[in-house]
């Protein structure tokens, strides 16, 4: 039996491998699309900071620390989760205030002091997702706004202009995600840009999501796949206490269906001939720990057998592969990412 499992988990990776995404293209200058989003062969996502309500609201405040840990741990790139809209004026032109901005930049300059790229990432514009004909016109400004500061940055910085599309703006997505791309090529022609499907960046949804012709385009889905599962007894989930005690044993069922969604993931990708980024995955640190290193472990190495990147969520909160409060890492946890 055991024999016949690994054989069945290899040739799934293998299919995966085959099928997805591991060629390379021309693309324009400076750098083939495939070779950056290589740089985010391994991303630490530093959640639950910047894209609070406001810096620290949640627990957590950027330290420089952060980005030697980083380095230090095995990883290669920093997904920089921002609540842009938070800091933006109500009317045009929607001036972005310096004091967020002068964050950005120092985010920016930490990252690459240690030849880290760094993913600027709108989070949380929670009035766009319910509200978005009257949101549309502010979320481009904000764009603009961004574009225009990080023009001359190399391209180990990279744009994502929205996480994690949902609710009331599903039915636009499409072409508002055209709209926005139209703003930052004016300033950056050849910027990375990271975009992802409806339903929460479900890989389930990347079927509905058609992109206009760029070259310089990053796929992305996010996976918290089984769901009871990573989110149990996440607080805000209504139904997260009735999945406490949930295991994540490895077992053949368990294992196909990681397989599975992220195929899902690394079959649209390769369709279009685009590279293509799992930018979150995670278990909530409410889960038994051992499952949470297997699981992690078994997904990290599913998506890297594709040719894939990857983002985990997060550095140091609720899902966190550090614990700040001692001061050291989850070495399970690390050692389940990055070795």
């Amino acid at each position: 039996m055991k024999h016949h499992l690994k054989q069945y988990i290899l040739g799934s990776l293998l299919l995966i491998t085959f099928t997805g995404i591991t060629m390379t293209q021309a693309q324009d200058k400076p750098r083939d699309i495939f070779a950056v989003n290589k740089t985010l062969a391994r991303t630490i996502n530093f959640g639950n900071a910047l894209e609070a309500p406001s810096e620290g609201a949640w627990g957590l405040k950027l330290e420089e620390r952060f980005f030697d840990l980083a380095k230090q741990g095995g990883f290669t790139a920093i997904r920089l989760p921002v609540k842009f809209s938070a800091y933006a004026a109500e009317t045009a032109p929607f001036k972005l205030r310096r004091e967020l901005m002068l964050r950005v930049d120092w985010a920016i300059q930490n990252a690459k002091k240690r030849g880290l790229s760094i993913i600027l990432d709108l989070h949380h514009y929670d009035e766009l997702m319910q509200k978005p004909s009257e949101h549309l016109e502010r979320w481009l400004g904000i764009w603009q706004q961004i574009a225009e500061r990080y023009k001359n940055q190399p391209d180990t910085v990279i744009f994502e202009p929205c996480n994690e599309p949902h609710e009331k703006i599903e039915p636009y997505w499409n072409d508002y995600f055209a709209k926005v791309l139209t703003v930052i090529r004016a300033t950056n022609p050849t910027r990375a840009v990271i975009v992802g499907g409806n339903g929460w960046n479900n890989a389930d949804r990347l079927k509905e999501l058609v992109l206009p012709e760029d070259s310089n385009l990053i796929v992305t889905f996010h996976n918290y796949n089984p769901f009871p599962f990573t989110h149990q007894g996440a607080e805000w989930w209504a139904d997260g206490y009735k999945h406490l005690g949930t295991l994540w044993k490895g077992t053949p069922d368990e294992q196909a269906n990681v397989i599975q969604h992220i195929k899902l993931g690394v079959d649209y990708a390769q369709s279009l001939g685009k590279p293509l980024f799992m930018g979150e995955f995670g278990a909530y640190n409410k889960a038994d720990a051992a499952s949470r290193v297997r699981w992690t472990k078994f997904t990290r190495a599913t998506i890297e057998a594709s040719g894939a990147s990857w983002g985990y969520w997060e550095f140091a909160s609720g899902f966190g592969v550090y614990d700040n409060l001692m001061k050291r890492w989850r070495k399970d946890l690390l050692d389940a990412l990055t070795k």
